[in-house]
């Protein structure tokens, strides 16, 4: 966070964007670029909830991204890649998730500047109403501030004495999260939930409401709005990395495709990774499916040749450092 970052880099971005500078090397990148958020909101706590911008900062974004760039659907940058038609100042806007307040609050501010966007959903979630399982992770581990916690899919025990050991502790398992296979991920969200009274977990979820996915009847709102597209994010939000079952990659890419489209009645061209892993096997299913994927990565180019794993900035909060990236990458 800009906050608590030494003083003189923050100045520095300053003096680099009011020379002018940055002005410049906007000019000269010609590049299109894909942009990603998770969620918005007004209560924002980046410990608890670092997937959620605050609004006016996402605001000031969406103000600076009308004003110099051309913003487009993502159908559009599809169709200009085929047609080998870009013109190197597109900018396209996604979510991943598929957070209620992609309806409540994105939506009213991206609208009203008349900026297409594209929210990936995890189809699980939204049917469920299940929370996502770092958002899970955080929520008991740090949260509930519990003094231990119980893991047996980890054979481990947590103590956590202090909000450091509690904030330790989340990393630790955020990171088996991201490198386990779905079933055993699933059973660690078990025993997260499990070291809590279920009035305890449910009074949790009502306190961070604003961290809950979208449920059909809010997709279907979002989905009829102008201007924006809802494209898939796997089933449960599972990270397709080489210690998932072939199998299960290939039924989180394409059913999550199949039910978009039954609960939409329209098509469902577009795909993002969850967390950013692939193989390659992943990345055939995604082009058999899809007309596009998209990874969390900026080290390739928006060209057709990784059009299964396009490349996309996660956008800072800090509005100096969001222009300087987007000029320089």
């Amino acid at each position: 966070m800009a906050g608590s970052e030494p003083i003189m880099n923050r100045i520095k971005r300053k003096v680099f964007i009011l020379s002018g500078m940055n002005a410049a090397r906007r000019a000269s990148n010609h590049k299109p670029h894909v942009l990603f958020w998770h969620g918005v909101g007004t209560a924002v706590d980046s410990v608890l909830c670092p997937e959620v911008y605050g609004l006016s900062a996402f605001k000031r974004q969406a103000r600076y991204l009308k004003r110099h760039y051309d913003v487009i659907a993502v159908d559009e940058l599809e169709r200009r890649l085929t047609g080998n038609c870009l013109t190197g100042r597109e900018v396209v806007l996604t979510f991943d998730d598929g957070y209620a307040n992609n309806l409540s609050v994105v939506a009213p501010v991206l609208t009203g500047l008349g900026l297409p966007f594209t929210v990936f959903v995890s189809t699980d979630n939204i049917t469920t109403g299940d929370f996502y399982p770092t958002t899970v992770n955080r929520l008991v581990t740090i949260a509930a501030g519990l003094d231990r916690l119980d893991m047996p899919t980890l054979g481990k025990k947590f103590t956590m004495a202090t909000d450091g050991d509690r904030i330790a502790a989340a990393k630790e398992i955020s990171v088996q999260m991201k490198s386990r296979p779905v079933d055993e991920v699933k059973d660690m969200v078990a025993d997260l939930i499990g070291n809590l009274p279920a009035r305890r977990w449910e009074e949790i979820q009502q306190r961070y409401g604003h961290l809950r996915p979208m449920n059909w009847d809010e997709v279907s709102q979002l989905a009829a709005m102008d201007g924006v597209t809802i494209g898939s994010h796997c089933m449960w939000h599972i990270c397709c990395h080489e210690r998932q079952r072939q199998e299960e990659v290939y039924c989180q890419i394409v059913k999550s495709k199949q039910v978009i489209e039954e609960r939409l009645q329209r098509p469902c061209d577009f795909f993002a990774y969850p967390n950013g892993s692939y193989t390659e096997f992943s990345n055939g299913c995604v082009g058999d499916t899809y007309k596009l994927g998209f990874s969390a990565e900026t080290k390739t180019s928006v060209s057709l040749q990784y059009r299964n794993v396009l490349p996309r900035i996660a956008a800072y909060i800090d509005l100096d450092l969001f222009k300087i990236l987007l000029s320089s990458i």
